[in-house]
């Protein structure tokens, strides 16, 4: 379970249309001069990437709901 800037990058990433891990970080409140940085090491970290696939199913799922094709 992520917690903190980390929860914050995670959910501002899986919204991104375009997946922009830098955009994700600054959104986070990591710095502009460091966000690159910081992007590529939040997107190595292991709970990192678990929340957001845990994250994207739980947005799948969600819209196959809404779709009528429910689960």
């Amino acid at each position: 379970m992520v917690k903190g800037k980390k929860k914050l990058f995670v959910e501002a990433y899986v919204n991104d249309v375009y997946r922009n891990q830098t955009a994700a970080a600054i959104a986070a409140g990591y710095s502009e001069k460091t966000a690159a940085q910081a992007a590529s090491r939040l997107m190595k970290d292991e709970d990192v990437a678990a929340a957001i696939a845990e994250r994207e199913k739980e947005l799948h799922e969600k819209k196959y709901r809404e779709s009528g094709r429910g689960y």
